[in-house]
């Protein structure tokens, strides 16, 4: 099946879709559910050869990472997955950005 992202190109910062393929069924449900909520699984490769991949919607990143290119970055993709459906079942399933869950962490540690 795979995980579709959209990846930006340099230099114009063209888009298109790219699928990953061969990550755990269960990351892939992650991702379909992530993207039917309205979060955007985003890609590119940064002018250092790296490679930055995240989970956001219009206020910001849920989650993200960067990381050398080649073999580490299917297991990446599925941290980054796990770690962003996590973070959104967590709280509610709610269109929140890393930054609001973060608060909303800090402020329940404080009760």
């Amino acid at each position: 099946m795979g995980v579709k992202f959209t990846q930006f190109l340099r230099p114009s910062g063209e888009r298109k879709t790219v699928e990953i393929d061969g990550l755990a069924l269960e990351v892939e449900g992650f991702a379909a559910e992530l993207a039917a909520a309205g979060w955007r699984l985003e890609i590119e490769v940064l002018r250092t050869g790296q490679v930055h991949a995240d989970v956001c919607n219009e206020e910001g990143q849920l989650a993200s990472f960067i990381e050398d290119n080649g073999p580490k970055i299917p297991p990446a993709i599925e941290a980054l997955l796990r770690q962003a459906h996590g973070l959104w079942v967590e709280h509610g399933r709610l269109s929140a950005t890393l930054f609001d869950l973060k608060a909303a962490l800090a402020e329940a540690d404080e009760l």
